[in-house]
Order: C-alpha cells, then structure tokens, then sequence
C-alpha cells in the first residue's frame, strides 16, 4: 500500500503547524524565562497561535464534507486553550471566577479534550480499516502533552521533557494524516 500526499496540502498544512508550534514555544519559553508580559514575544506568540488555527482549519477543511468539523474542533482548541491561559495567570479576572466557582474549573480543560478527540478522528476519517482511528493517536499526543506532560515540567523547571516531543510528533502525524489524498 501506498501513501499519496496533495503536496499543496502538505505544505500549507506544515506552515499551520509550525506558525501553532512557533506560538505554543514562544510562549511557553516566554513563560518559564519568567516574562509573561513581555511587550514583543507575548503578542506574537498569540498571533502565531491564532493565525496558525485559523489557516489549519481552513486548509483541512477544503475539499472535505466534514469542513465544519474542523472549523468548530480548531474553535474549541483555540478558546479552550486561551481560557485555560488566562486562568493561569495569577491577576486576571478569569481565575478570580473560576476559585469563586462561578465558572467550572474543567470547563475549558474539556473542551480542549473533546476538540482534539473531535479532531483526531475527523483527520484520519479518510483511513480505512485499523488506520482509521489513527487520527486518535495524534489525540492522545496532544492531550497527554499539553495536559499532563507539559504542566508537570513546568512545575518541577524540567526544560527538555517529553512534552514538546510529543507535541511536535502529533503534529507532524497530523499534516501526514491530513495531506493523504
């Protein structure tokens, strides 16, 4: 068997996952340097992570019935995620009302769960038989990265952890995912 890639795809959908890496390491690196406010790299690595999921879902989405999928699963990781920020950051309002318990705390934590379950199956929906569910392994990846992996690193100042391998493994089974014809 062999694998066919839309090289127009692959690139663009590369350029979207590095433009969402680029974001997620700058901020992450921005974070753990003890700069989270700072006037240049902060703006920037938002802009690459919004940029990044905006264009991704639009390029997975061309050509695909399932288009709307994609749009509302790479809507609920961008929100998810910013949310999910904001309520880590020790002044802002967002994690005032969250320890009020006027918002639940898991709200924002689930929707990224589910937007990236939603998504690592639509991506290998294409697949046939046990390869169809392997869009799900990008999944676990990602969850297991971002929600296990790389929060432990932070809190215990480990630099070179497996969370950003991880992370960057998913993406690239994305793109390949994503780009098969």
């Amino acid at each position: 068997m062999s694998i066919v890639l839309d090289s127009g795809r692959f690139t663009n959908l590369s350029v979207a996952a590095l433009m969402i890496i680029g974001g997620v390491v700058s901020k992450n690196s921005a974070e753990q340097m003890d700069m989270p406010d700072h006037p240049f790299l902060m703006p920037l690595s938002w802009f690459l992570f919004f940029a990044g999921w905006i264009f991704l879902a639009y390029v997975s989405g061309q050509g695909n019935n399932n288009k709307y999928y994609y749009y509302v699963a790479s809507f609920g990781v961008m929100v998810s995620v910013y949310f999910m920020k904001r309520a880590m950051a020790q002044d802002d309002i967002i994690q005032d009302d969250i320890i009020q318990g006027e918002m639940p705390n898991m709200v924002f934590p689930g929707i990224f769960v589910m937007s990236w379950l939603m998504l690592g199956y639509i991506v290998s929906a294409k697949c046939t038989g046990a390869s169809r569910y392997s869009g799900l392994l990008v999944s676990v990846l990602i969850i297991g990265s971002m929600m296990l992996s790389l929060p432990t690193q932070r809190e215990n100042c480990v630099v070179d952890g497996p969370g950003m391998p991880m992370f960057v493994v998913a993406w690239t089974m994305y793109v390949m995912l994503a780009s098969m014809e």
